[in-house]
């Protein structure tokens, strides 16, 4: 299961992230790549998280960040796989690969601007956290469904060249 989650950071703004508890745990349990960063959750099965945050000043993506990894207990969107996709397995591989693809390099912004020209030395021109969940979910074929609560930067989605 691939799950949108969210958790609240400042005000009523929130931040997003993917997790991902997959469904076949017997196939992934025997993968080498995913068993390097799962955790086990309360019934014991595999999971890991997807997400990005801050790190001097650049929008760097993180597999099971602290705030991440916690249990988001009724707080999360079912993402559906594409039709795409032979089954959930592969639409999990290609979340992996594409996040691997994305070179940490982004100028982050806690609230960026719907638009900008995404240099350093402007405020609210960069991209943060939403906007990666949002620009991953993209990469991979899914239109991002829109969480009810509030998500700045989910709207200004990190451009899906940069998960290539």
């Amino acid at each position: 299961m691939i799950e949108l989650q969210w958790h609240e950071v400042v005000g009523d703004s929130y931040h997003t992230l993917l997790r991902i508890t997959p469904t076949d745990q017997k196939y992934w349990s025997k993968d080498k790549l995913f068993n390097k960063f799962t955790k086990l959750n309360k019934v014991g099965d595999l999971y890991f998280t997807l997400g990005a945050g801050p790190e001097m000043g650049d929008l760097v993506s993180n597999i099971n960040r602290t705030s991440d990894a916690e249990p988001h207990i009724g707080k999360y969107i079912q993402i559906s796989i594409p039709k795409n996709y032979r089954d959930e397995n592969e639409f999990i591989r290609k979340l992996i690969e594409n996040d691997s693809k994305y070179k940490d390099h982004l100028d982050y912004d806690l609230f960026p601007a719907k638009v900008g020209n995404e240099v350093w030395y402007m405020a609210d021109d960069g991209y943060n956290s939403n906007s990666y969940v949002a620009g991953l979910l993209i990469s991979v074929g899914v239109s991002p469904p829109t969480p009810p609560v509030s998500t700045p930067g989910f709207q200004k989605p990190v451009p899906a060249k940069h998960f290539k």
